[in-house]
């Protein structure tokens, strides 16, 4: 439940980062700059992230993760309520929440085959999965209420509340200890065994390579308060559905993938899949209304 709760605090904080930069520079060149920085710790920091979350007690850098990210939205929530904010604070918060996220989201993962036995291991990822599906649902619309109803500030305590409660959780969780590494690798020979298994396994690399096109040169999701406020002439809440309804399509996608069962052809199925993305993508270019933008979104 805390986790939920952590992720929909999130999800809020960023309708609110997107809504104020824009409100503050009027620029989409300066809001796509967010995006830029968002990026800049995963292009950065992914390997060491990964590396540290595999060698460090999970449980303990979660606590530190957490506790910095909750910091971290309490700083532009002070500075929102005092009138102090400049768009460098909100680029400078932004890097520093993603280089937290870096190192606190494998740790996470690692951490669930520690707190559950094995045989529950698959329902546990699940719903870790389930819940993070809907806090993307929820997040971006409850976003969009808090600050046209509350303001901007209220959101991001909102998420620093949200990141308290994973704290006091993590502090009276017991989990097992982390099973012995079988042979001990330096930090470059882990690198390296990593990029070895992708190069020597053709549809991973493919996968990966097909993904990192898509979010490269589809990496619109920065433009939105600009397309929300400045075509479709709405606001925050507008702003909170744009972002929040892809997540309705992508559970809608899981339960067909569900009910689908095991396809032969996955290859064709995933092309197939980009290809209807693309042509909601160009849906979504052409839109106009509020009804056809959120159809394509979806």
């Amino acid at each position: 439940t805390s986790l939920l709760f952590s992720a929909v605090g999130s999800q809020i904080s960023t309708v609110a980062v997107a809504w104020q930069v824009y409100e503050i520079t009027n620029s989409p060149f300066q809001l796509g700059l967010t995006g830029l920085f968002r990026a800049l710790p995963v292009m950065i920091l992914s390997i060491p992230g990964g590396i540290v979350a595999d060698r460090m007690d999970r449980r303990r850098l979660l606590i530190i993760t957490q506790a910095l990210a909750m910091l971290l939205s309490l700083v532009l929530g002070l500075l929102t309520s005092t009138a102090q904010i400049r768009v460098w604070h909100i680029y400078a918060v932004t890097f520093l929440t993603g280089a937290v996220d870096i190192f606190d989201a494998p740790a996470r993962t690692a951490l669930i085959p520690l707190l559950v036995p094995a045989e529950q291991l698959a329902s546990a990822y699940a719903l870790n999965i389930s819940w993070r599906q809907i806090a993307t649902l929820a997040g971006p619309f409850l976003g969009g209420i808090v600050i046209s109803a509350f303001g901007i500030s209220t959101s991001y305590y909102v998420d620093a509340l949200s990141f308290l409660s994973v704290i006091v959780c993590l502090f009276f969780m017991r989990a097992r200890p982390s099973p012995p590494a079988e042979k001990k690798e330096s930090p470059l020979q882990s690198v390296r065994g990593g990029f070895n298994f992708i190069r020597e396994n053709a549809a991973i690399l493919g996968l990966m390579s097909m993904d990192t096109c898509v979010n490269f040169f589809g990496a619109y999701r920065s433009m939105m308060p600009a397309f929300a406020r400045d075509i479709l002439g709405t606001g925050p809440a507008g702003l909170g559905a744009l972002l929040g309804v892809p997540a309705f399509g992508a559970l809608v996608g899981s339960g067909v993938v569900m009910a689908m069962g095991n396809p032969k052809q996955k290859g064709k199925l995933i092309i197939w899949v980009t290809l209807l993305y693309t042509v909601g993508l160009v849906c979504f270019a052409l839109s106009r209304s509020d009804s056809s933008t959120l159809s394509a979104r979806a």
